[in-house]
């Protein structure tokens, strides 16, 4: 335990000496030892450089996803025994809220990360599904009882958002399986957490494109044969079919529960397009690396979006700066490359419009069964929504003239 000296002075003298937290060692390969896993010796130079990037790059965001541990301290111990303190970070996480979802257990809590005397302020929140909801979908999809697997490898259906407080377009969005992973994902602002199943070295997805299935691995099986089943994308196991699952089912619900909280809340910006930067962006069609398994965030956003039948959707006002939402069916969607004297007139006219971004836009009127749920702008959709609107004033004008027959008499 001497080397342990600075955290335990007293232990030399008292072996009944205890230190309230964990000590784990790490001794690093010298020259004279001799390893079957590798003759790489370390040297303090690099470690050091470890360190560095540690703390540049991960420290902040090292807390963001971890239950129980609140500080995180790096010091360096010199060869005469003097330590120096090199970083700091401390996570002060705010009271929960109960969010109100679909199925499973949804909260959201503030949290507060200040390293050295840098501060910054994230809402995050986190989902927890029913496990055995996740066990029947998996099995169904892979036409076996799934559930020793996931016990063994301790796969959970949480999912857990984290977004920055400002907005910040420079954050990169990271996967993270507690602590963060070396994969970036292209959404701005927010960071995502769940138990993945990984690779051994933790620096990708365990992923459908890989080749080969291991004898005794969690590759699908049935009895004693291992039967390699082919997709479109490669080959699929349990493990990777899980991943599907938390980015194709589970993901998007929690999403959906991030844009709700943005309407019902005027914390996160008071503007009226500010919701469209919270919407993951588009993401490029790739058949190979982690990116496969996100690609499609943005059409199962939308679908739970639209299924949800939640006021998600920002009406153009060009007279009040309040942001006001609707359902989808309940306005007009526009393109913004629709001719804006026309939009300025219905406006003007008392039609409620809404100009989803870009991807959004596209993606509806890309996807059929979208295309049924909402109303695009064309000469018919505005004749119906004119004559609503014609039909409303029609009613508050008969209702201040104070008439004993009421509009739906009229009707």
């Amino acid at each position: 335990m001497r080397a342990f000296q600075s955290f335990l002075p007293d232990f030399e003298n008292d072996r009944n000496h205890s230190f309230p937290g964990s000590i784990i060692r790490l001794p690093l390969r010298t020259h004279s030892a001799k390893s079957a896993i590798s003759s790489k010796v370390v040297s303090a130079e690099e470690i050091q450089t470890l360190f560095e990037d540690f703390i540049r790059e991960e420290l902040e965001m090292s807390l963001l996803f971890l239950k129980h541990v609140c500080t995180v301290e790096i010091h360096e111990i010199s060869m005469l025994g003097a330590r120096k303190c090199l970083a700091r970070a401390a996570i002060e996480r705010g009271r929960s809220q109960p969010l109100s979802f679909d199925s499973g257990e949804h909260i959201l809590f503030p949290a507060t990360i200040k390293v050295q005397q840098e501060v910054s302020e994230w809402i995050l929140f986190q989902s927890r599904f029913p496990e055995k909801d996740s066990a029947a979908l998996l099995s169904y999809r892979l036409g076996r009882d799934v559930r020793p697997v996931l016990d063994k490898h301790k796969l959970l259906p949480h999912v857990s958002l984290a977004l920055s407080i400002p907005y910040d377009r420079s954050i990169q969005g990271r996967l993270f399986t507690y602590l963060p992973l070396p994969i970036r994902t292209g959404f701005r602002r927010v960071h995502v957490h769940a138990p993945f199943a990984l690779t051994p070295s933790r620096t990708n997805l365990a992923s459908g494109t890989e080749v080969g299935i291991v004898r005794g691995s969690d590759d699908r099986y049935v009895g004693d044969r291992i039967i390699i089943w082919l997709r479109s994308n490669g080959t699929s196991s349990v493990l990777v079919e899980w991943n599907r699952v938390l980015f194709d089912h589970y993901l998007p619900q929690t999403w959906v529960l991030l844009l709700l909280h943005h309407v019902s809340t005027s914390r996160l910006s008071s503007s009226t397009n500010s919701i469209w930067d919270l919407w993951p962006p588009y993401q490029p069609t790739v058949t190979t690396g982690d990116a496969v398994y996100w690609q499609g965030i943005p059409g199962n956003v939308l679908s739970r979006a639209i299924q949800s039948d939640a006021k998600l959707w920002p009406l153009l006002d060009e007279y009040s700066a309040a942001a006001k939402y609707a359902n989808l069916d309940e306005a007009l969607l526009v393109s913004s490359l629709e001719d804006q004297h026309l939009v300025h007139t219905l406006l003007k006219a008392g039609v409620d419009l809404i100009r989803p971004a870009k991807h959004v836009m596209d993606m509806i009127q890309l996807t059929p069964k979208h295309l049924e749920k909402v109303k695009i702008m064309g000469k018919r959709n505005v004749r119906e929504q004119l004559v609503k609107v014609r039909y409303a004033s029609a009613c508050v004008q008969q209702t201040n003239d104070v008439t004993p027959r009421s509009c739906h008499e009229r009707r």
